[in-house]
């Protein structure tokens, strides 16, 4: 009888999160137990944070050495980079990806390393509620719904950040050669089954999300353009709905300019106003795709490494 343990990795891309690792790593640590039958490491990945997050996690690997890894990366690579790294240095059967705010709950890798086990290859934990307020969370719940609207609706309508994968599932992740695009729908583009465990996120206890609203619209961007035709198919129906409001403005401005004289030249110029900045609006969606697509034509390495410990 086989009594040998397998190995549980953990991914956490760490990006601002100075306060938030002497807290979340010995919390990590001193739960080990719920995973009986596993040998855990943990693979904390910098990602080019400009505090002092690294430092922090030299600590946590000096103070944990048996089960935590660390790794540097040149600069900020973006949440997805990080995590890419993460697989990459993991030596798990199973691997799981967590953030270190402690907003996603620890305790329910034990319900999704059940899930693993009773044969789904991808287990997400999608978030049927948030702690956080704001325009910001206004801004992800919006994304998130058009996500599952427009692009996949296997895509949870809540979003998620929280996941755990099979070693293949790995393994035909990391083959995905992107340079944009949100790694959550590169999973589900794989179009493996998954189980879903819905759970409320909890409000950030210490710190600030780096994703800013900005970030938010970016990221937005980059999921349409790089998984859906959907703004270039949109900015054709605002086109052939202006051509033909124009042919009967045409008409209308006819006879406008008969009974009342000069006031075709104002509409004509404000109609022109409105349909330059749509022109200019559908040249940047034009241009959108077009950076994207030549930016993952340049075959870049996906991350570069400046140091690791343990791994």
């Amino acid at each position: 009888m086989n009594n040998e343990k397998k190995l549980f990795s953990i991914v956490v891309p760490i990006y601002g999160n100075e306060k938030n690792i002497t807290i979340t790593i010995p919390y990590f640590v001193e739960h080990l137990d719920l995973f009986p039958a596993y040998d855990v490491e943990i693979i904390l990945v910098c990602d080019g944070s400009p505090d002092n997050s690294y430092e922090e996690m030299k600590k946590m690997y000096y103070r944990y050495p048996e089960h935590v890894r660390i790794v540097n990366l040149t600069r900020n690579f973006g949440q997805g980079a990080a995590i890419h790294c993460g697989m990459d240095m993991a030596k798990g059967q199973v691997i799981g990806v967590i953030s270190c705010d402690m907003q996603d709950p620890f305790e329910l890798f034990v319900d999704m390393l059940s899930a693993w086990e009773d044969g789904y290859k991808l287990v997400v934990a999608a978030r049927k509620g948030r702690g956080e307020k704001g325009i910001s969370a206004i801004g992800s719940k919006v994304l998130h719904k058009l996500t599952h609207k427009i692009i996949d609706n296997r895509y949870p309508v809540g979003g998620f950040d929280f996941f755990l994968l099979d070693r293949e599932v790995s393994e035909k992740f990391r083959e995905i050669d992107l340079a944009n695009g949100a790694i959550q729908m590169a999973l589900m583009w794989l179009g493996y089954e998954y189980k879903r465990i819905d759970y409320v996120r909890q409000e950030r206890q210490q710190g600030k999300s780096g994703y800013k609203l900005w970030r938010k619209l970016t990221v937005a961007m980059g999921l349409f353009t790089t998984y859906s035709p959907f703004l270039s198919q949109l900015w054709g129906f605002i086109g052939g709905f202006f051509a033909a409001s124009g042919f009967l403005a045409m008409i209308l401005l006819i006879i406008i300019n008969i009974y009342v004289h000069n006031m075709a030249m104002w509409i004509l110029l404000s109609a022109l106003f409105a349909c330059t900045g749509l022109i200019l609006c559908a040249c940047f969606t034009l241009g959108e795709y077009i950076w994207r697509t030549f930016d993952n034509t340049k075959n870049r390495p996906r991350y570069v490494v400046e140091e690791k410990l343990g791994c």
